[in-house]
């Protein structure tokens, strides 16, 4: 989308009795701008930071088990799709075929996974995991378990069942957004 139709879609938002698809009429986003600014973007920002926070203290959780995150992932998909070639772990993944190769190596020679020729086509890796790298999946889903428990550490069943309720509605209302754009 070019600058000029940003600009362009930006003007109609801000034009008065903006509506949505039920033609309900809305105030202008310069009128909102106050509530939002005051509400939403200070929790929207929270919102980030918290799933940030969450995803750095994984990846620490990851590098005490003597694995980079990228290689855990690869470790992960490779257990739920056994005898998955390298080929379509790279397709799977979106990850290029040589970072693949690169990293099916190093897990080969961490013990982790094991890469046979498969017997079809010659120019095909077929992966699977060993029994080591099936022992450390399991020990960092342990861990990153007691990290979940932890971070709702306080939390009564009810409040986490609210969250809930109110996550679902965040994910409607972004699959709602992400329709309209198709």
């Amino acid at each position: 989308m070019s600058n000029n139709e940003c600009n362009e879609d930006q003007k109609k938002l801000n034009e008065p009795n903006v509506t949505d698809a039920s033609n309900t009429p809305h105030e202008p986003i310069e009128d909102a701008e106050d509530e939002f600014t005051k509400t939403q973007r200070p929790l929207m920002h929270l919102f980030i930071h918290v799933w940030k926070l969450h995803g750095h203290v994984l990846d620490k959780v990851t590098v005490h088990q003597g694995i980079y995150k990228s290689q855990m992932k690869m470790l992960g998909h490779i257990f739920h799709n056994e005898g998955i070639s390298q080929r379509e772990l790279a397709q799977q993944l979106e990850i290029s075929p040589p970072s693949i190769a690169v990293t099916a190596k190093k897990l080969e020679k961490m013990g982790y996974i094991r890469r046979q020729m498969d017997e079809k086509d010659n120019r095909m890796n077929i992966l699977n995991t060993t029994e080591e790298g099936q022992e450390l999946l399991g020990r960092t889903w342990m861990a990153f378990t007691g990290v979940d428990a932890r971070m709702f550490e306080g939390f009564s069943i009810e409040e986490m069942k609210q969250m809930e309720g109110y996550y679902k509605r965040l994910q409607a209302n972004l699959e709602k957004i992400d329709g309209e754009m198709d």
